[in-house]
């Protein structure tokens, strides 16, 4: 390839700096991926709760219902 060539070929420093500019992309692909990862997240802290008070001979701790309550706010 001719010098010409490669000059005319080259991009101008303002494209350059919006090919390499970073964007905030979602991780999620639509509304129903969230609500998925949302009740899972729910699920395990219910677990984690369901877990401690089988431990505790089924007495509801403070942190027993923490664990419970961020998973009904995680549930809705």
């Amino acid at each position: 390839m001719s010098t010409l060539h490669k000059r005319f070929a080259r991009k101008s420093i303002h494209t350059l700096k919006k090919d390499h500019r970073t964007t905030q992309k979602s991780i999620f692909i639509d509304l129903d991926d969230q609500c998925q990862a949302l009740y899972y997240l729910g699920l395990t802290y219910h677990l984690k709760a369901k877990e401690f008070l089988n431990s505790n001979s089924g007495l509801i701790t403070d942190d027993i219902r923490k664990l419970l309550q961020k998973s009904i706010v995680y549930y809705q």
